[in-house]
């Protein structure tokens, strides 16, 4: 396949078997590589920064090992510590070094072409979009990798000491090139939104520091301690335990659940993601940008959904059904919310162009195409379907832990009241949200406005019933009363429904009637302003078509009355032409010849 102009130029595979399919992939891969991969290549290549700035973080890296080996030894410590130590420290520096130095790459690609006027050459070689997206980042992972080879060497001194097997050296820098796919992926969807390499620069970095610190902590620090609780003291005491835990952890499901299915999500979501959003950033406003976005948000929330169950399979014996289904209600909540917040600026209608190209297409397909009422529909229907799996496995689990005893004095009814009311809250809040994202973008000229407006009102939303309740409590003697008038908030139904429920109380039965009652509402309204955007969307798109339908109704006239007098005129020149042929007969000459 040509990158250029995406004809194909090589014989096809032999036969249709995925086999072969496979083969003729992987050659077209090795003869014909991306361009702007090869061009990337040549000018790092040119560049005499590349190697010393590798040079210098070898030396920096192998320098500051030796200073820890050296206090290590000064203190007597055994060789397997000193190993451990030095293990922790470089694994950890290559982490921040991979976050910081990743999206600082990825930042560097397109916004540099944009800036130095040369994107536009770019677009007139005629690479489609997938190619340019996937030569930038094949350049800056290779960048990347170059710095991971380059210190390979110091990482595997930890080995010399001892206390490390070369198992989980291995599957430490596995992990590193793991976490570049995300860092440069990063990267490229700043670059490719951004116009200058400056402020690509600055927002990849400034949201790069805060985000690695976080994600250190979260899933070193607290993974480190989860890790030691579910697999003993064996492991290492310190933020880079995964490598160790694929070593020595015993094979069973929850191996595959902690080690394979869940790092695989967490880094293969996100990656994925980013590329999708690049490819956005890089696609005309007249083809179909969000296609693979919403491919993408399809398949993820239905691996959310499903690993938001995880906590039901691990009940202690005290522990209730609806505290274990909540985590899944807040995962729930907040993917539909980020997902509203992403589609906000879907376009109203899909464009001329894509109305032809999706004119022979599955029905599938031209529900993932571009246009709000569509994108309203995917976004409804893949909640509801996460919601009904969620609150079915619950329920399930509350049933059978209930036939054989109680958990805690907890019977299934309240069990069961607690969940629907959970599952019907996040049902009725999302149809909101969804609502509400439609009726912005169908009465905004624009999306550039719709993501503030949704932000704002998702946060009063949220927040402004609790202040609401904190006023109501401090003037009146009863708190639980106050926390009655926080029902209109999602919150409240996650921090204090089920609490009110088990005390039975008639604080109980007014808090539940008033999470009801907002639930409800919050589901009314969001049908009601789904219908009313809708509508106008719909109006939109018609006055469209009829304005285009007008136009070409003119042009058409135009060329019509621009035949009929080319017509015209052709048949006044034959007439001029057969007239200066014919002899006269006033003329002697022709009376002579015929003479």
């Amino acid at each position: 396949m040509s990158a250029q102009t995406g004809i194909e130029v090589r014989d096809g595979p032999t036969s249709g078997r995925l086999r072969d399919r496979v083969r003729h992939r992987v050659a077209g891969w090795r003869d014909e590589p991306n361009p702007l991969w090869m061009r990337e290549m040549r000018q790092a290549a040119r560049v005499q920064v590349t190697p010393i700035a590798l040079a210098v973080l070898t030396v920096l890296m192998t320098v500051l090992l030796g200073a820890i080996g050296g206090i290590m030894g000064e203190k007597r410590s055994s060789p397997a510590d000193a190993g451990q130590a030095l293990f922790q420290t470089f694994f950890s520096l290559a982490y921040f070094v991979v976050a910081l130095i990743g999206p600082a790459l990825g930042a560097n690609t397109i916004a540099s072409e944009r800036e130095g006027h040369t994107w536009e050459a770019v677009l007139l070689t005629g690479m489609r979009p997938e190619v340019v997206t996937r030569g930038k980042f094949l350049a800056a992972y290779t960048l990347i990798a170059m710095y991971i080879v380059m210190l390979a060497p110091v990482g595997a001194l930890p080995f010399l000491f001892g206390g490390v097997t070369p198992t989980e050296v291995l599957f430490a820098f596995v992990l590193l090139f793991a976490l570049a796919l995300v860092a440069v992926g990063f990267g490229l969807a700043v670059s490719a939104k951004m116009q200058s390499t400056r402020g690509a620069l600055v927002i990849a970095l400034l949201t790069a520091v805060p985000l690695s610190g976080f994600c250190f902590s979260i899933f070193g620090v607290g993974g480190a301690e989860f890790a030691r609780g579910t697999w003993g003291d064996t492991l290492s005491r310190g933020p880079i335990w995964l490598p160790r835990a694929y070593a020595v952890a015993p094979f069973n499901l929850e191996y595959l659940l902690y080690l394979v299915v869940v790092p695989l999500v967490v880094l293969a979501l996100p990656a994925w993601f980013l590329y999708e959003t690049s490819l956005a950033n890089l696609t005309s406003v007249t083809e179909d940008r969000s296609f693979g976005l919403k491919r993408w948000h399809a398949v993820s929330s239905a691996i959310c959904a499903l690993l938001g169950l995880v906590p039901l399979a691990y009940l202690a014996p005290h522990e209730s059904t609806a505290h274990a289904f909540a985590p899944a209600g807040v995962g729930v909540l907040a993917y539909a919310i980020f997902a509203a917040y992403l589609f906000a600026t879907e376009p109203i209608g899909a464009s001329r162009r894509m109305e032809r190209v999706l004119e022979g297409r599955s029905r599938l397909r031209r529900w993932f195409g571009p246009g709000v009422p569509s994108t309203l529909s995917l976004l409804r229907w893949t909640t509801r379907g996460a919601v009904f799996v969620s609150l079915s496995a619950a329920l399930l689990v509350a049933r059978v832990r209930s036939s054989v005893s109680a958990p805690a004095g907890f019977p299934f009814v309240v069990e069961a009241a607690c969940i629907g009311l959970w599952g019907f809250y996040v049902l009725g809040f999302t149809e909101f949200v969804f609502g509400l994202s439609a009726w912005l973008r169908a009465r905004a000229s624009g999306g550039a406005g719709v993501r503030p407006i949704l932000l704002a009102i998702l946060f009063a939303t949220l927040a402004g019933p609790w202040v609401i309740a904190a006023i109501t409590g401090l003037l009146t003697s009863s708190g639980s009363d106050a926390l009655i008038v926080a029902a209109l908030s999602p919150l409240h139904v996650l921090t204090h429904t089920f609490e009110a429920v088990t005390r039975g109380t008639s604080a109980a039965q007014r808090s539940f009637a008033a999470s009801s009652i907002s639930a409800v509402t919050y589901y009314v309204l969001g049908l009601a302003l789904a219908r009313v955007g809708r509508r106008r969307c719909d109006a939109i798109v018609t006055e469209h078509r009829a304005l285009l339908a007008d136009a070409d109704a003119r042009l058409a006239k135009e060329d019509e009355a621009a035949a009929n007098a080319a017509a015209a005129n052709e048949a006044a020149a034959n007439e001029n032409a057969e007239a200066a042929r014919e002899p006269s007969l006033g003329d002697p000459r022709s009376t002579d010849r015929s003479a």
